[in-house]
């Protein structure tokens, strides 16, 4: 038996959200406040009296929408539907437990084959005003036009508000402690202070005490102890008798002594250390590290629920203090209990974290993530999204662009939806070895910046600043996917309202080979050659999402580092920054500075070392013979620009990192000031390449 499914309304950030679950683990991931640690309070409800209040509904529902709840209160709903397979012909307890709230076919009977059938049931929860209240509420609410005088007045209710559990088919009462029953429900929290540590092994300890005759073993300790404090209990003695008399305690026959004697409670004796193999000592728990407590804790938990039937085990923030190798081996053991049928746990797991190591280590199967974004036009909602389903065509195809084009035959359509299918497989495959320990933080985020390399997540930030943009702030995380297909990460964001902004370069060729010569590329073909890279960006099933687009260079640039260059080519003092810290060789840092390619070719005999000389020769008399060639004098102006970016290039595109580097910690980039009287002539006021600009402004829209 386990918790299929779990439908939310109004209550804290839920507004209208169903969580699927699965028998076995589930890990739920997703940025802070996202209604996680929610989640399992919902889920533990099954299992106690809820305490709920006025301040659990939904505020951004009542909010929007208040005067919908002056004639009718507002009510939280949830609704949970549980499923289990039952064999006839067996001794189930299942059946008990569920009948209240099962749900027949329409004949009156279960789904049964062959003496198997399957139950389901549906329990629903109601945070709801009494009835007898209504009209005072009504009353209460009329000629109301203010929402905080709405709220003011829904707060003189709490007190008449009450929670109860409904079979969902009748709309009948169920006392609570049925619903207490279906479940064994154990919530291991965030907090796991030490001295509780012990405290939960105690209850389990003393069910195995009682199946140990003990009684000599408490004969024995009585006696030594009154032989061990046998001096102690004289001297009180002898105090008491000589006062007692005249107390009148003893009264002619009583007498009031005093002793030592133990009760047989071994568990208060209970304990546990923690032992050093190496040096042969051991420490009490609470010497011991938060860490390995918190896996003391844990442990005893699980080990306690292994034996039940029925569990529902939640564990919040499972990394607690724990070291990332640990946290690795600690989700493989939870993985384990349920894929092993005679020692796991018989049913679920849940799990929330917020730890990239957990999420790393999970199989996509047992992800859901968790974004709170936008429903409808004003009201925010928690969307759950289990993280395997993003693989399957069947569960996406709604997502995705799946539609046949005009003029395509019905073969080459089919074609199309196996090739679709065989990349959701192939970008399942990546994205398992990708998502390691360092990138998972892509699932834990609000927005995504992916970028090609590490130099544009090293500048990205700078760049974002100079802008007046915090990304760190926004939760925006920036990745680097390597320079590989960016098609690979889309599944990421299939569904959500979640934005990916990729920066990718265009790596328009400017030398190229024609034949057997080699010529500078046309830079009039630029404009067409990157709107046919914008056009084949993503693969046809993406085409129609809007959430994830793609930014390359627009100002004759190939790369970031050449459109960087470009950006800040017309201001000295830029230009001659990005100069200096590329590390060219002395012999042609002036010339580069001074971008005149006539010069240039005219100093070219003089330049020394030889092998610098021999490596730039080449491209100066390439860019000269084009220079020298063209007529209009914009167009030479082009041409001698690009001469010195890409020769500057030439220098940094087997150190991109490092230059990149030299641009993200330098102490001289600031943001420039409004008023021009307050910049300086020390400080570097770079322009951001204008599509990086473009891209982040699009990403916080």
């Amino acid at each position: 038996m386990y918790l299929k499914k779990v439908h939310i309304e109004l209550y804290r950030n839920f507004y209208n959200t169903d969580v699927g679950l699965e028998e076995g683990l589930n890990v739920i991931i997703g940025a802070n406040n996202t209604g996680k640690s929610n989640l399992l309070k919902v889920v533990s409800f099954l299992h106690s009296t809820p305490k709920l209040s006025i301040d659990d509904i939904n505020k951004n529902e009542l909010i929007a929408n208040y005067q919908e709840y002056l004639e009718k209160p507002p009510i939280i709903k949830i609704q949970y539907e549980i499923q289990h397979t039952i064999d006839l012909t067996k001794p189930d307890s299942a059946f008990e437990k569920l009948e209240r709230f099962l749900q027949y076919k329409e004949d009156g009977g279960l789904d049964e084959v062959n003496n198997i059938a399957k139950l389901n049931a549906l329990v629903e929860l109601r945070y709801e005003l009494d009835p007898s209240s209504l009209d005072d509420y009504k009353s209460q609410m009329t000629g109301i036009v203010d929402f905080n005088k709405f709220l003011e007045n829904l707060a003189v209710f709490k007190d008449n508000y009450q929670v109860n559990f409904y079979n969902f088919e009748t709309n009948s009462i169920i006392e609570t402690k049925y619903v207490n029953s279906i479940f064994e429900i154990e919530n291991i929290d965030a907090e796991r202070p030490s001295i509780d540590i012990e405290n939960v092994s105690k209850t389990f300890v003393k069910t195995k005490i009682e199946d140990v005759d003990t009684r000599t073993t408490t004969s024995d300790i009585n006696k030594a102890l009154k032989t061990a404090f046998g001096s102690i209990t004289d001297y009180i003695n002898t105090q008491i008798k000589e006062d007692q008399e005249e107390i009148g305690i003893t009264n002619g026959k009583n007498e009031f002594i005093s002793s030592f004697s133990f009760d047989g409670d071994f568990t208060g004796y209970f304990q546990y250390e923690l032992k050093n193999t190496e040096a042969g000592y051991s420490l009490p728990v609470p010497h011991n590290g938060l860490g390995y407590n918190n896996l003391i804790y844990m442990s005893n938990k699980i080990k306690q629920k292994k034996d039940n039937d029925y569990n529902i085990l939640l564990i919040e923030e499972p990394e607690a203090h724990l070291h990332p190798n640990m946290q690795y081996q600690l989700i493989k053991y939870i993985e384990k209990l349920k894929s092993n049928d005679e020692k796991g746990i018989q049913n679920q797991i849940i799990v929330t974290t917020h730890s990239p190591n957990i999420s790393s280590s999970t199989n996509f199967d047992h992800m859901i993530l968790f974004n709170y974004e936008k429903y409808g036009d004003e009201i925010k909602n928690v969307k759950s999204i289990r993280f395997g389903d993003f693989f399957e065509l069947s569960k996406v195809r709604n997502n995705l662009n799946i539609e046949k084009l005009e003029l395509e035959t019905d073969a080459q359509f089919e074609k199309f939806e196996k090739e679709v299918e065989i990349n959701l497989n192939h970008y399942r495959t990546h994205l398992e070895k990708f998502l390691d320990i360092t990138r998972s933080d892509i699932l834990f985020s609000t927005k995504v910046i992916l970028v090609e390399g590490i130099a544009e997540k090293l500048t990205i930030p700078l760049f974002a600043e100079l802008l007046g943009i915090k990304l760190t702030n926004r939760h925006i995380v920036i990745e680097e996917v390597g320079g590989v297909n960016f098609n690979n990460f889309l599944p990421i964001f299939i569904g959500q309202n979640k934005k990916a902004l990729c920066f990718s370069d265009c790596d328009f060729k400017y030398v190229i080979n024609k034949g057997k010569s080699i010529i500078v590329n046309n830079p009039d073909t630029y404009d067409a050659y990157v709107q046919s890279k914008k056009n084949n960006f993503k693969n046809r099933e993406f085409a129609g999402d809007e959430f994830f687009k793609f930014f390359t260079q627009k100002k004759l640039g190939s790369t970031f580092e050449t459109e960087l260059i470009l950006e800040n080519y017309d201001n000295k003092n830029n230009f001659g920054f990005l100069v200096d810290i590329a590390n060219l060789p002395n012999g042609i840092i002036e010339l580069v500075k001074n971008k005149s390619i006539t010069a240039f070719k005219d100093k070219l005999e003089t330049i020394t070392p030889k092998q610098t000389k021999d490596k730039v020769s080449g491209l100066v008399k390439l860019f000269y013979e084009s220079y020298i060639l063209e007529t209009n004098i914009d167009k030479k102006n082009i041409i001698e620009k690009l001469f010195f970016v890409n020769l500057l290039y030439e220098y940094i595109k087997n150190k991109k990192g490092d230059y990149a580097l030299s641009i993200a910690t330098s102490p001289n980039i600031k943001q420039k000031p409004l008023l021009i009287e307050d910049e300086k002539e020390s400080d570097i006021y770079l322009s951001v390449p204008e599509y990086i600009k473009e891209g982040l402004e699009w990403l916080l829209t």
